[in-house]
């Protein structure tokens, strides 16, 4: 794919960058400082475009009209829009590429490799933490706390569930991240006992047929 650089010619036609003392830059540290503006750049207007309009509505070529830049600049460093979403809003790993783990072995073992997959990346210091401020905002009254509801529970949970080929799939979606995401908050955010230093695999073990039930069980029959 052939790129537009003209933003970046113009940055750099306006002479060398120069450092901490005042000496200009080799080449190579000035294209990198150069390049890593013009990432943050596309990463700021992605944050607003997609807390403007939603994951949905929102365009790559918006975004990359919003940071001035050709969008084939956006598709050289963010690969699609969707690894610009998981960017932009610290997801801890890209959905589809964890919906395609999680979808590749037998459904009845679903929600044991999910769990599985969940606590190591919780186990991960820098995933934590990212973990931990998404629940946060998700749960905030910031602008983009819908937006990133939307986006889990449309564009991960409901496509796990519709893969399965079950009824209600958006229903089962929301149990069974109700029951994850309340499991994460009670270890990982608020530190309730005996869960935060409970071993991981006895709560795998104990938390897995009730996710499975959400995503594949019976529904009982609606009321009224």
């Amino acid at each position: 794919m052939e790129l537009n650089i003209e933003r970046v010619t113009e940055t750099t036609s306006t002479g060398p960058a120069k450092g901490e003392e005042g000496r200009a830059l080799p080449q190579r540290a000035r294209r990198s400082r150069e390049g890593a503006s013009m990432r943050e750049e596309i990463l700021n207007a992605a944050r607003e475009e997609f807390a403007g309009g939603g994951y949905d509505r929102t365009s790559v070529r918006a975004i990359a009209r919003a940071a001035g830049v050709d969008p084939a600049l956006v598709h050289h460093y963010f690969g699609s829009k969707e690894k610009l979403f998981a960017t932009a809003v610290a997801l801890p790993a890209v959905p589809s590429e964890l919906i395609e783990a999680l979808l590749a072995g037998d459904r009845e073992h679903i929600a044991e490799r999910w769990l599985r997959t969940l606590f190591t990346m919780w186990e991960n210091e820098d995933a934590n933490n990212r973990m931990a401020a998404l629940v946060r905002s998700m749960t905030s009254g910031e602008p983009r706390s819908a937006m990133l509801r939307d986006f889990l529970t449309r564009h991960v949970l409901a496509r796990i569930a519709a893969a399965l080929g079950v009824e209600r799939p958006e229903l089962r979606a929301a149990m069974a991240g109700s029951q994850v995401i309340g499991l994460f908050i009670a270890r990982s955010v608020v530190g309730v006992e005996p869960l935060a230093k409970t071993d991981a695999e006895y709560l795998i073990a104990c938390y897995a047929p009730i996710v499975q039930r959400c995503l594949t069980g019976p529904l009982p029959d609606p009321v009224g």
